[in-house]
């Protein structure tokens, strides 16, 4: 089911987040297919997230008040997180 799909890659991208020192996961706000996280501007900087992201064809909103919200939808697969990923362990090395 569509849905749940976009449930479990929400649950992948919170738990691989929250992997990465730093990065603080909402996990009480988080809801179906949202990841919401703190990510410190002394960590990454938000320009230099949003404009790295789009470089690899990922569009991301910059934070709003302090957070991020990331969503996951139909067109975000396994892959696009697999990507999403590497793009903030580079930013985070």
């Amino acid at each position: 089911d569509r849905l749940q799909e976009d449930h479990d890659n929400a649950k992948v991208l919170a738990s691989k987040l929250d992997a990465i020192s730093g990065i603080e996961v909402k996990h009480d706000r988080n809801d179906i297919n949202m990841v919401y996280c703190e990510i410190p501007n002394d960590l990454i900087k938000e320009e230099k997230l949003v404009k790295e992201m789009k470089k690899n064809e990922i569009i991301i909103n910059g934070a709003e008040k302090g957070e991020y919200r990331f969503v996951t939808n139909k067109d975000v697969s396994r892959e696009d997180l697999d990507i999403f990923m590497k793009v903030i362990e580079e930013l985070t090395k």
